[in-house]
């Protein structure tokens, strides 16, 4: 197991920086330094204040959990041969400032060696991912190799830490605009020759950024 202990006074403390970083944008905003973008720094400290706040809650962090739990139960991934099960470490007790976690147990996805193993695996649960968004529900904003662990023995993609999960369901107009951003990311990768599939990343976060930045949106559910 591992044991995870929340930081005294860690939610007070980040609003108190966040008033500061606000106050900053501001005044350069105000001085003219900084007139353009001064809307997507503010949209960005309003999401980490929201994400703060999910993560110093751990009745909402549990919640995310069984969210998680459910949405990856009994998947089965069947890609190059090989074929995967996933598995979401659990959190076997919690309390107000603190959580016992399931250590997930297997490698690190960088870590595998061989190369056409670890080409399979990142498929498989690139193709999982993708499915989860497109199902219109609720699913992961940050997942990524780093949360995750891969028991090669088994083929167990092992998911852990999941504060990134959404919390609300998304409205009708959320899936609307999330369909447009996953159709524009995959045009462009597909339709790139110089290895668009290794970009997807910054391609997503490109168009992400251009429907808030055109105030077609104002909800937390791309992002949050």
């Amino acid at each position: 197991r591992v044991t995870k202990i929340l930081r005294a006074g860690a939610k007070i403390s980040s609003d108190k920086e966040f008033k500061i970083f606000e106050k900053m944008l501001l005044d350069l905003s105000d001085k003219g330094i900084m007139k353009n973008g001064i809307d997507t720094f503010m949209r960005l400290i309003e999401q980490a204040k929201d994400t703060v706040k999910v993560e110093t809650d751990l009745n909402i962090g549990y919640e995310q959990l069984q969210t998680a739990k459910e949405l990856y139960k009994e998947k089965e991934i069947s890609i190059d041969g090989y074929k995967f099960k996933v598995h979401v470490a659990d959190w076997p007790e919690y309390g107000k400032n603190w959580a016992d976690l399931e250590r997930a147990q297997g490698s690190d996805l960088d870590k595998i060696q061989d190369p056409n193993y670890k080409k399979a695996v990142s498929k498989a649960y690139f193709s999982l991912e993708l499915m989860n968004m497109l199902a219109g529900g609720k699913f992961d904003h940050d997942r990524h190799g780093k949360q995750l662990k891969i028991d090669t023995k088994n083929n167990i993609i092992g998911v852990f830490d999941t504060g990134a999960m959404a919390i609300v369901d998304p409205s009708p107009k959320d899936k609307e605009i999330l369909g447009k951003i996953i159709y524009k990311t995959l045009e462009k990768v597909l339709t790139d020759n110089e290895g668009g599939f290794s970009k997807v990343g910054a391609i997503l976060s490109e168009e992400i950024d251009k429907v808030y930045t055109s105030k077609e949106t104002k909800s937390p559910y791309i992002t949050e």
